[in-house]
């Protein structure tokens, strides 16, 4: 909601530039049907672009929706109802490009007095569509969509398994024991084709594609930071001995689990800042810099560790020692050490003051963070639950009992059972 509030400020900041300014849309040519929507909606999230760089196609629809605000342009025989719902609609295709595809729906305006807008939230159809989600979730209405995890695969005997998937609102991409990484656009499910270099399987992804930035560990010990737009690998990192089992990316860092016992932490870094860089790891002098370096080994779990999460300062591992351990991002210390599953821990994630795990043992336990406590155990897999993902209110779960379970977060209530969808773990 932050984000979305952010990117209306910055639109509402460029609409009031362009009111103050009308020369700036006065001599707009004809719409360039070879812009880039994608490229508009890079530069209109950036308060540091001048108006004047703005896409051709993104000022014509500024002119247009400007003049449609003028009365007195008005088609004659035109209603005012049909007039409001073409500025609604010339109004939605520039909030699609200024706000982006997951949120310009949820922006409205209404007209100032001196002629220009002011854009709102709009709450109505917010309310609207989160009591339809809310009964979606709870009444298990869903349309499956099949996906062929290889459709550059004729040979049956050719088609392996997929490890790994990661998607947001424009890429969908999938891990593969055959190396490869398979994208796809997420919004048509059209395959887009493969990405190779790994020398083993693709066991973990994290993806952030409005930066054009995939990151893949394998098999073959490395991670690997890939470019969307050309396919190829910008950087090698090499740091741990065996298998990376788990990847977590925000902001400036990223944090790397293994078969190795240990987890590390790598930092985004222009150069300056080279006397933290952890000398143990393997550094790629060849690559420039911005790139990754390794700051730190967090050791201490006397077996694989399986997953990483981290939220503000906090690192969590969860590992087949039966353990979870809380480090901090920083100093690499470790907080805290808690044990509460029977077998080993599969996926850990850190939400608020409560950390989430799955276990081998077919149960999900919610911990508060601060002291360790167990806050509650939902019990319904019947094989081991290898993946969770939660919201403030939810949170769903994936086994190999080949079923996905959704469960209230706060009561611990199981609110729908997905299953049937697929034929193996």
């Amino acid at each position: 909601m932050l984000e979305f509030e952010r990117r209306i400020t910055v639109m509402q900041e460029r609409i009031d530039n362009m009111f103050a300014n009308p020369s700036q849309l006065v001599s707009v040519g004809p719409r360039n049907a070879q812009s880039s929507p994608r490229n508009s909606r890079l530069l209109s999230h950036s308060l540091a672009q001048s108006n004047q760089s703005l896409d051709t196609d993104l000022l014509h629809l500024y002119h247009t929706f400007f003049r449609g605000l003028n009365v007195c342009s008005i088609p004659s025989g035109t209603s005012p109802y049909r007039h409001h719902q073409e500025l609604r609609t010339l109004f939605s295709k520039i909030a699609s490009i200024e706000l982006g595809r997951e949120f310009y729906r949820s922006a409205t305006f209404i007209p100032e007095s001196n002629g220009s807008i002011r854009v709102l939230v709009d709450w109505h159809y917010i309310y609207l569509n989160r009591c339809l989600l809310e009964k979606n979730w709870r009444s298990g209405s869903c349309v499956p969509s099949l996906v062929d995890g290889a459709p550059d695969v004729d040979d049956p005997r050719r088609r392996e398994g997929i490890y790994c998937v990661i998607f947001d609102h424009n890429t969908l991409a999938a891990g593969s024991r055959d190396n490869l990484i398979r994208i796809w656009d997420m919004p048509t499910l059209k395959f887009k084709g493969s990405l190779s270099s790994h020398d083993g399987s693709v066991l973990c992804l994290q993806l952030d594609s409005e930066q054009n930035l995939l990151i893949s560990g394998s098999s073959d010990a490395t991670i690997r930071v890939w470019d969307l737009e050309t396919g190829g690998v910008v950087q090698k990192m090499c740091g741990h001995i065996e298998s990376v089992l788990g990847l977590h990316f925000h902001g400036r860092y990223l944090a790397s689990c293994s078969k190795d016992t240990t987890a590390r932490i790598w930092r985004w870094s222009d150069g300056s800042d080279i006397s933290s860089i952890d000398e143990s790891a393997e550094q790629d002098d060849e690559v420039p810099y911005p790139k990754f370096v390794s700051v730190r080994v967090l050791s201490g779990h006397r077996a694989a560790v399986n997953s990483v999460h981290f939220l503000d300062d906090i690192v969590a591992t969860a590992s087949g020692d039966r353990s979870v351990r809380l480090w901090n991002l920083h100093s690499g210390a470790v907080i805290r050490t808690l044990q509460s599953h029977s077998r080993g821990i599969a996926c850990v994630q850190l939400l608020g003051a409560h950390i989430i795990t799955g276990s081998s043992d077919q149960v999900v336990k919610i911990m508060d963070r601060a002291t360790g406590t167990e806050v509650q155990t939902l019990i319904g897999h019947t094989g081991l639950v290898r993946t969770i993902h939660t919201n403030h209110s939810k949170l769903v779960s994936g086994s190999y009992d080949q079923t996905i379970k959704v469960w209230d977060l706060k009561s611990g209530e199981l609110l729908h059972q997905l299953a049937r969808w697929h034929d193996s773990k």
